[in-house]
């Protein structure tokens, strides 16, 4: 190596990392999670040197921790390690008004991105928005406002110019949308979205 990397926890230092979908982690790596977070200390590769680090550590998952520490497929010393405070997120569809406010933030970000005006949103649009079930969630939303900025850049964005995904049409999922409200497990099998 030519130069010195910093790695994601001394550029983290003193601040806070996010790690996403911690419930996918491969076990080695569970591992050196744990010692880090027990230890706060860091080795850069090819390094001996212990190097003492001060992180906050959030992590965020979509599946069931609780499960995967029965099934041994979890650490249950990392769990209870990262399970300070722990925070349940709604999945998007069932958050109402935080659609439309999502909506507007996503808008400013990629018209600021793409150096275009904000667009508005037509009554029609909102009214799809709402309407959609959102099976990607808020990846599925940011998706959709993007292309939607990119592909029609005039002032007002319209229900046509959402490239809403069928899997979120209503009767794309019969079972779900008519008759006796969904549970939570129907609507998203391996829980939602966990923070900790």
């Amino acid at each position: 190596a030519q130069t010195m990397r910093r790695g994601r926890f001394e550029q983290a230092e003193g601040g806070t990392l996010f790690l996403d979908e911690i419930g996918d982690m491969d076990p080695s790596l569970q591992a050196k999670l744990l010692k880090l977070l027990e230890e706060k200390t860091v080795r850069r590769i090819g390094s001996v040197r212990e190097q003492k680090v001060n992180v906050r550590i959030v992590a965020a998952t979509h599946r069931p921790l609780e499960a995967l520490v029965e099934d041994k497929r979890f650490r249950a010393d990392l769990y209870y390690r990262l399970r300070v405070v722990q925070l349940q997120l709604p999945p998007l569809n069932e958050r109402g008004a935080d659609i439309l406010l999502l909506t507007q933030h996503f808008l400013q970000h990629h018209a600021q991105r793409y150096g275009t005006a904000t667009p508005t949103l037509s009554d029609s649009a909102a009214e799809a928005l709402m309407q959609h079930r959102w099976p990607g969630n808020v990846r599925e939303l940011r998706n959709v406002l993007e292309q939607a900025v990119l592909l029609h850049p005039g002032q007002t964005i319209e229900a046509e110019h959402l490239a809403l995904s069928r899997l979120g049409k209503s009767g794309a999922g019969a079972a779900l949308t008519h008759g006796t409200p969904a549970t939570d497990e129907e609507r998203w099998p391996e829980g939602g979205r966990r923070a900790r």
